[in-house]
């Protein structure tokens, strides 16, 4: 069984990272908005889904996520620059 360096946090961010994981721990507000339940990300704006429970406006949340990430990655096109290097990272939304 292999053994994993243990994970360190960031600075003052949620992130942990070892040499082959990254872990990113982010804060879900649940708010009842016209008879829905509203489910947000605190560090991830625009990330906002609803349901009409928890579990259903936390189940949207994930291709809220995952919509808002895409988003982010397109802008970053439309700036020329030099690329050094990339990596693709897998996030898995609890």
């Amino acid at each position: 069984m292999t053994q994993h360096a243990p994970l360190v946090p960031h600075s003052r961010c949620d992130i942990f990272t070892d040499r082959t994981h990254m872990e990113i721990k982010m804060h879900l507000i649940y708010e009842k908005v016209d008879g829905l339940i509203q489910a947000s990300v605190a560090e991830l704006p625009g990330a906002i889904s609803l349901g009409a429970s928890v579990e259903k406006a936390r189940q949207n949340l994930d291709e809220a996520i995952e919509m808002v990430l895409e988003g982010n990655r397109l802008l970053t096109k439309e700036v020329a620059r030099e690329r050094i290097s990339s990596e693709e990272i897998a996030f898995r939304a609890a």
